[in-house]
C-alpha cells in the first residue's frame, strides 16, 4: 500500500522540508509505516519531490546526505498525473487551480493522507475538503482520514494485513481471519436510509479492510479492467498467502460481500465477510484477466 502525503499540510513549512523537529517526527513515523504496517511508500507530488530531492543535496554532512538519499530511494515516491477528468479535491467550489492532486488519490483510494506537523492545523484525525465533480456546478463537502505522528494508534487497525498460514489455499480459505473479521464486522455501521452512492462508498472501504485482514490486496489493473460506467469493480488477488495467484475476491456492492473467483476469473459463488457461502456461480459475475 502506498499512502499520499497531504500536501496542504507540507504547503505550511516556513522554508525547507528537512532539519526541523516536524520532519524527524515524520522520518519515524514513515519508517514505523514502512517495519509494522507493510506501507510500501509514501506519495509526493512532482514538485515536493524535487524541492525535497534539492534540499538532501545541499546537506553540508555527506553522511547526513547519504542517509537522506537512502531514506527518499525507500520511502518515498514522485506522483504524477496528467488530469482528473471525473472528480477532485480542491479547497472551494470551482477553484480548478487549486486541485490538490495527492488529497484526490486519497479520496478516490480511500486511504488517510499523511501530515507533517509543521503547525497545529493538521493536529487532527481528518477534515475537511471540496470534491468538484466536473459534471456538476457546484461541489461538495468530503471529510479526509488524516494520519500523523500523533494518532497513529487511531489508524492501526486500518493497517492490519493479516499474514495466512502457508497451507491455506486462497480458493478454499479466503476468509481465515474469523476471529478479527468478526471483531471488525460487529462495528460496522446500518446500511439503513443510506444512498447508493453512501453504500458503495462503505462497501469500498469495508471490503478493502476485510481483504487486507485475510492477506488481499486490491489489483488496480484488474478493477479498471473489469469496471464500466455501469459497473464498478474492486478486484483483490491473494498476495499473503502462498500461492499468489490462486484465486481473486471482488467487492459485493448489492450487499456486504465478496464475489469468489477462481485462477481463470470464474465464478465460484458469493461468500460473506466472514466467509460464509451465500450463493453458488453465476456466469455473468466472471471476471476478465486481460483487456
Amino acid at each position: 500500500m502506498k499512502l499520499p502525503l497531504n500536501e496542504w499540510a507540507a504547503a505550511i513549512r516556513s522554508e525547507t522540508f528537512i532539519g526541523n523537529e516536524p520532519w524527524n517526527e515524520f522520518e519515524q513515523l514513515v519508517k514505523t509505516l514502512a517495519n509494522e504496517y507493510d506501507i510500501q511508500k509514501i506519495l509526493f507530488t512532482k514538485s515536493d519531490a524535487s524541492d525535497l530531492q534539492k534540499e538532501i543535496y545541499a546537506l553540508q554532512s555527506r553522511t547526513e546526505q547519504q542517509r537522506m538519499k537512502t531514506f527518499y530511494d525507500k520511502y518515498i515516491e514522485k506522483y504524477t498525473v496528467s488530469s482528473f477528468s471525473e472528480e477532485y479535491i480542491c479547497r472551494e467550489v470551482k477553484m480548478k487551480e487549486s486541485v490538490a492532486v495527492l488529497l484526490t488519490v486519497a479520496y478516490s483510494e480511500k486511504v488517510p493522507t499523511v501530515s507533517i506537523l509543521y503547525d497545529n492545523a493538521f493536529v487532527c484525525d481528518s477534515f475537511k475538503a471540496c470534491l468538484f465533480n466536473s459534471r456538476k456546478e457546484k461541489g461538495k463537502t468530503v471529510i479526509l482520514k488524516n494520519l500523523h505522528v500523533e494518532n497513529l494508534e487511531i489508524y492501526k487497525e486500518f493497517f492490519l494485513t493479516g499474514i495466512p498460514p502457508r497451507e491455506l489455499n486462497p480458493q478454499s480459505n479466503p476468509i481465515w481471519n474469523v476471529e478479527k473479521t468478526k471483531k471488525y464486522y460487529d462495528t460496522l455501521p446500518s446500511l439503513i436510509g443510506l444512498s447508493k452512492e453512501e453504500k458503495n462508498y462503505l462497501f469500498i472501504q469495508e471490503g478493502t479492510h476485510v481483504a487486507q485482514l485475510n492477506g488481499w490486496e486490491k489489483d488496480k489493473n484488474l478493477s479498471e479492467i473489469n469496471s464500466t460506467s455501469q459497473k464498478m469493480r474492486h478486484v483483490f488477488r491473494p498476495k499473503k498467502f502462498k500461492d499468489k495467484d490462486a484465486a481473486f475476491l471482488s467487492i459485493d456492492f448489492e450487499k456486504r460481500a465478496f464475489e469468489l473467483l477462481n485462477h481463470r476469473g470464474k465464478h465460484l459463488g458469493e461468500i460473506s465477510y466472514l466467509g460464509e457461502k451465500n450463493t453458488g456461480p453465476k456466469p455473468n459475475h466472471d471476471i476478465k484477466l486481460k483487456r
